[in-house]
């Protein structure tokens, strides 16, 4: 379905939902105006496939419809919405369909009703706190604070004040009294991110805060009644932590009632032609722009890539590719996939305007071999001179004639 949000008669999101009540598994292309892109990306958050932004680019109106049309994973994300995780409020959109991530939201609908502790591992950059906001949002307490704190972010003191707060005097320049995250989120969810860089002592305090559902400020004498749901995230292995005797066991215990294991993006690979979709969007409206979606070519590069920086990682990436132009996205992806996707994308480009002059070809077969050092480079501008036999002046013109960009900027000498 292509369904313009602006109608004479029903506003286009109504008709987004009533479309996804009777065909779950249909995909729905939304037209909006520049004015309204943040109507469009509510729909997207509705169950909309993407959006264009009028006066609509035909051309790729159309690469659009073929890759949704072509997509495999349509029948899986309408099979993702059925834990009924809300995704909207405070949490943003849980995007993906692949079997880890599935199992993540039947978890997140099982427990987000219950006041029990979970904790969330995976590598950095996975969504952690995405999914503890995730788990506040669907609970009893979403109408109350959801407070979250960076244990690896502060030195020990000054995350035991951010904790439990301080009495004014208790220490020099503590001219007020501060009242601590526990405090802050009483009634709430707690969510502490990197918990397994918590320092032993501050472990003994957060079990004692646990078990007796009370805490004291720093300076203070009184204990404190505090109510949270605990949340905790961590990428260190706990165990292991747990052997070498650098993190409590019991408190561990306490911490793990539930575990939710957060697959890397190089396990959920299906999901990158929708996170691409979802994530330009999100970019676009943040800047104001227009967003018709990547080439094919581009998307399967993006979906060969091993993303060690995981979600947040393509994230940016994404942004980039939206602010300075697919080729510069794709020639900052350090493997041979994205030389090949613009090598491919050009060559696309060129059948589609027919003959080609000597000029416009001479042109072409630069800016292949440019991206194609480049990306075998990761970008280093000094080293694919080196492949290319040219000075770094010289590629650094080039680049600048061909409008192509990468990650690393170096300053001429």
């Amino acid at each position: 379905m292509v369904l313009d949000l602006k109608l004479p008669d029903l506003h286009g999101l109504e008709i987004l939902e009533r479309a996804r009540v009777a065909r779950p598994t249909l995909p729905v292309v939304v037209l909006t105006a520049h004015g309204t892109i943040d109507a469009a990306v509510g729909a997207m958050q509705r169950g909309a496939f993407d959006f264009l932004v009028k006066p609509v680019d035909v051309s790729r109106m159309r690469e659009l419809v073929r890759r949704v049309r072509g997509s495999g994973e349509i029948a899986e994300r309408a099979r993702l919405t059925r834990p009924r995780v809300d995704a909207t409020s405070d949490a943003l959109p849980i995007v993906g369909a692949t079997s880890g991530l599935r199992d993540v939201l039947a978890t997140i609908h099982k427990v987000a009703a219950t006041d029990v502790s979970v904790l969330i591992t995976g590598e950095s950059g996975t969504g952690k706190e995405l999914i503890a906001r995730a788990l506040h949002s669907n609970s009893h307490r979403k109408s109350a604070p959801f407070v979250s704190i960076n244990c690896a972010a502060l030195p020990e003191t000054l995350l035991e004040s951010e904790l439990f707060g301080f009495e004014k005097g208790s220490f020099t320049g503590a001219h007020a009294r501060k009242l601590g995250t526990f405090e802050l989120a009483s009634g709430g969810t707690l969510f502490l991110d990197e918990v397994g860089d918590m320092a032993p002592a501050l472990q003994a305090k957060i079990l004692r805060a646990l078990q007796e559902r009370k805490i004291t400020r720093i300076g203070g004498d009184r204990e404190i009644e505090v109510d949270v749901r605990l949340i905790s995230a961590t990428h260190q292995d706990l165990p292991a932590a747990i052997q070498a005797g650098r993190f409590r066991s019991d408190l561990f215990y306490r911490l793990n009632v539930i575990a939710i294991a957060l697959p890397p993006l190089r396990e959920r690979r299906h999901d990158i032609p929708d996170l691409v979709s979802h994530f330009g969007a999100k970019s676009a409206a943040r800047h104001g722009r227009a967003f018709g979606g990547f080439s094919e070519a581009a998307v399967q590069a993006l979906a060969r890539h091993a993303w060690p920086g995981n979600i947040r990682e393509l994230e940016n990436a994404i942004e980039k590719g939206l602010l300075l132009g697919e080729d510069a996205m794709l020639a900052s992806i350090p493997t041979a996939t994205a030389a090949r996707a613009i090598e491919s994308t050009a060559g696309a480009g060129a059948a589609d305007r027919g003959p080609q002059s000597l000029k416009d070809a001479v042109a072409s077969a630069e800016r292949r071999a440019v991206v194609d050092a480049l990306a075998a480079a990761a970008g280093n501008k000094r080293q694919a001179a080196r492949a290319l036999g040219v000075s770094y002046k010289t590629l650094f013109n080039k680049l600048r004639e061909l409008g192509i960009h990468t990650r690393f900027e170096v300053e001429l000498e």
